[in-house]
Formats: C-alpha cells, structure tokens, sequence
C-alpha cells in the first residue's frame, strides 16, 4: 500500500513522490470488500485465504497503521458497512452470520444468525437501523432465494422479498428509501432468472421487473435522484434504467469480463465500473482478462476515462464524497484511491489476506469500510491510508457491507448466512440478525427510517428492523405482546379458577 504526494508539479505516480509504504505481508490473501468511516479517518477490510478467514482489519487512512482485528467469523466476510456514527461496524459472511462491532473495543456485540446459506450482501439504512441482505451458497441448488430486511435494533427480521426465482447478488435501497432493487442470477449457468427486481419497501410487493441481462446480475445502484438504476452482470453488460417505468434507457459498452461493480457519482453525472473474472487472476489462467476501471458520462454515454491498475479483477469500486476521488478493492488484495478525472494512484491500502469484495464510504466521506474473503471488516482511514479496526465475527466471506446513515453502525452479510449489525466506535457486534439460508450477499440501510434489507442466494430479500438501543427494544417488545384469552379448555388444563366453567362447558371465558 502506497501513499502519494498529488501536490507535486511533476508525476505524482513516482518513486520521489511516495510519502509511505504498506507492505503487502500485512495483507496476508485476496482482499473481498472494504469500507470507510464515516469521517474518513478509518478504513477497514476483509480478505479472503485460509490464514485469516473471518479477520475483520481496522485501518488508520492516515499513518497506514492496522488498528484494530476482529475475530469472531468462521468463514469468508462477504460485506462491510460503517454505521452512520461512525462508532460501529457491520460484517457479514459465509458462516451465515450477520455481526455488529464496536470500533474503539474491537467486541461483538451483536450477532444475528439465523440464515441456513451463506451471506454474499451486505446494506445499511441511511439511518442505520435497518439492513438488507442476501443469502446463497457455493451448491448448485440454494437452499434460500430472497432478500431480508432486519431490524438491527430489535433483532428481528421485517421482510422476506421472495419474488425472484434464483440466488440473490445485488441490493440497493433507493435515496427516498421508496424502493428497493434485487438482483438475480446463478452461479453456474447463465440461463437462471437474471432480473432485477424493484419492490416497494413498504409493501413488499413487486413495483417493476428489469429484464435484458443474459447472466447474473452482479451489481446495482440508484441514481441521487433515484429516478434511474444502473445494473452490471456477467454478461459483461452495464444497462440505465427508468426507475419509474422500467424502460432501459442506455447500455455502456466496453468490459470483455464480469462486470463486478456500477457506481453514479455524487451528483450522478457520471458512472463507475469495474469488471473482470476472479476465478481468473490476470495474466496466470488467461492474460487477456482486463481488470479496468471505466468512468462514463451518464447522459450521452460517453467513455471518458479508463483506468487499469489492479493485477485480478476489480470486484468494487465506489466514489469519495466530493466526487474527486475512486476507491477500488480487488481480488489482489489491495484497496486503491485513485484522482478523478486524472485517473492518477493517490494511496493503496493493504491488511486484507482475502479478495476485497466490498467498500462502503461513511457518511462524512473520511473513512471507509472494505469486507473481503478473508472474513474480516475492516475499518480505514481515508486520509492516512491507516487501517483503524477489524470487525471480527464472521465465519466465511463477508459479501456485503453498509454504513448506517447516522454513521454509527456497520451492516453486513456473508458466507455464514448471517446478517451482523456492528458498532463502528468499539467494533462490538450489536445484533446479528439470523433467517436466511444461503449465502447474503449484499446488505443496505434505509435512508430514514430504523430498517436495513439483506439480499441473500436462497432467493429472498429480507427487511430488518434496527434500533441498538436495549431500552427502546423493551419497550417495543412491550406494546407488541401478546396475551391470548384463556377459554374453558385451557382454564381447566391449568387449573384456572373459573366458575362459570364446568367439565362440559366448552364456551370462551374472558380474562384480564
């Protein structure tokens, strides 16, 4: 990992004008997903390799230092997510655990596992109450197709979305939290249900279905506006779509391999891909694989710059906040800043010993969170380069993660079928949210409101409630009992005085 000095007049690209080194042994395998603090400050990872499966790694952006671990998953990190409060992280992997942490300690404090396959998604709610998750696993049947919405904060499962008939690879709540996107495709053919799905959040009911792709459906985003969707497969093929109508609107041609991530910039005028094949590194099975980074101009289509600096496939890419800067995490185990529109290498992060299969930028766009195969989270700092914690927990591949709109909370999901709920200021797992039964591979928050979805391969996508606060889940669980009225049978069974009840008397007596 490399940290540049972008102020000089010459290239900055340049062995003169590189500040700090972060030795690639730190990395320990194949970095599967990465995301970043809500402040920026920290950065944290996932890999993926027999060594550290399951390690959560938190990262100072600015001084490259690794923070903090997180042990507790047992398989492959599959998702990562700041909570908006920057206090908290999400994990979730292929153990079908879903993990909350606290950042400062490094504790779970939560765990919700309660998937049957593992988790390949991770999403938060902008409020970080709520996260999405999908399940699948490495079989050829999933035992699960769905998306789940959790309840972070009373640990309970919302929603199932069940509308789509193969594993689950992609969701993503609209801005207005209005809708949510699914996506869906097979793992080992290409002639599976390959739709995109968008439900109405509220209802659960299906509001359009995207057809086009001719294989799975990797990835997804909503536009700022949140009138248009952008979805990328391994198809190759990037496709805009009309939220409101479903009509396709443009396809941006270019990628040879997997589309692996699509992502609109701040202002949505322009989109960010990567592609190519992990199961192919670049230059050993197949050298002509591309691992690129292409940004196109929305509106007309335009290419306008192509960047190729990864050595295996790119499997995520997002946008800094202001928009002047890309982060891409990759099967080479390595997180990258790059400049935007120069397209010139500001810093590299490295600690993931697994494939870097996700990022996620806190809200205040000073740190971000990387979930990997590896089974870690990790925390960095986007400044310094520094890995400031891991969320440890998972017990497989972390898919999926999502800061919480509030910056406080992580969601993520993974391998281990479950969705965890974390604490990014001790890096406890909160809440770990248990139902699906395959594989959750992508998990986000509800922009406003206390819920979170899980997109998983056993074909749901499932809605949670979160609120980590133990006072308002009493209180909650409170209004919502149940006290069911005692009829002449049961008064008698439990000897109930009951006087108005005899052996033969079989009517319904109430009861306070």
């Amino acid at each position: 990992m490399r940290v540049w000095d972008l102020e000089r007049e010459d290239n900055p690209n340049t062995p003169e004008n590189e500040l700090q080194i972060f030795q690639r042994d730190s990395v320990g395998g194949l970095i599967r997903t990465v995301a970043m603090s809500p402040d920026g400050s920290e950065v944290m990872s996932a890999s993926f390799s027999a060594a550290t499966s399951g390690l959560i790694q938190l990262w100072n952006v600015q001084t490259g230092i690794q923070q903090r671990r997180f042990y507790g998953h047992t398989d492959v990190i599959s998702g990562l997510a700041f909570h908006p409060d920057g206090q908290h992280i999400v994990s979730a992997g292929w153990d079908e655990t879903i993990r909350l942490w606290d950042i400062q300690t490094g504790v779970e404090q939560q765990r919700y596992a309660a998937h049957n396959d593992n988790i390949l998604a991770l999403a938060l709610s902008s409020d970080g109450r709520y996260a999405l998750v999908g399940v699948g696993n490495t079989e050829f049947e999933p035992q699960d197709t769905a998306a789940y919405f959790w309840d972070l904060q009373d640990q309970a499962e919302v929603m199932a979305l069940r509308n789509q008939a193969d594993w689950i690879w992609a969701i993503d709540y609209s801005p207005t939290g209005r809708y949510i996107a699914s996506s869906a495709g097979s793992l080992f053919t290409p002639n599976g249900d390959n739709s995109v799905a968008i439900f109405d959040a509220e209802s659960g009911e299906v509001w359009v279905r995207l057809e086009g792709h001719t294989n799975t459906v990797h990835t997804l985003d909503f536009s700022p506006s949140g009138e248009l969707l952008v979805s990328g497969g391994w198809d190759s093929e990037v496709i805009l779509w009309d939220v409101a109508s479903g009509a396709e609107l443009r396809r941006f041609p270019g990628h040879l391999e997997q589309v692996q991530s699509v992502r609109f910039s701040p202002d949505g005028r322009y989109l960010l891909t990567t592609s190519g094949d992990p199961r192919n590194p670049s230059g050993v099975e197949n050298p002509s694989i591309e691992n690129m980074l292409r940004i196109f101009e929305v509106e007309s289509g335009e290419l306008v710059l192509e960047i190729d600096g990864h050595a295996e496939a790119v499997n995520a890419a997002i946008w800094t906040a202001d928009g002047q800067g890309i982060l891409s995490g990759s099967e080479d185990l390595l997180i990258k800043l790059w400049d935007f529109p120069s397209g010139a290498l500001v810093r590299e992060f490295a600690g993931h010993t697994g494939g870097v299969l996700k990022l996620a930028l806190s809200p205040d766009g000073t740190r971000f969170a990387s979930s990997a195969k590896d089974s870690t989270v990790r925390l960095w700092d986007l400044e310094s380069g520094q890995e400031l914690r891991q969320f440890l927990g998972h017990t497989g591949q972390v898919v999926g993660v999502a800061y919480s709109p509030d910056g406080q909370y992580l969601l993520s999901g993974g391998s281990d079928t479950s969705v965890r709920l974390w604490s990014i200021e001790d890096g406890i797992e909160l809440r770990r949210y248990d139902g699906h039964t395959d594989w959750v591979v992508d998990v986000a928050f509800h922009p406003t409101e206390l819920l979170a979805a899980s997109g998983s391969d056993d074909l749901t996508t499932r809605i949670w409630r979160i609120d980590p606060d133990v006072q308002t889940l009493v209180e909650f669980a409170q209004a919502s009992r149940y006290i069911p009225v005692l009829d002449c049978n049961l008064r008698l069974q439990y000897n109930v005085p009951a006087p108005d009840c005899t052996g033969e008397d079989q009517d319904t007596a109430a009861t306070d």
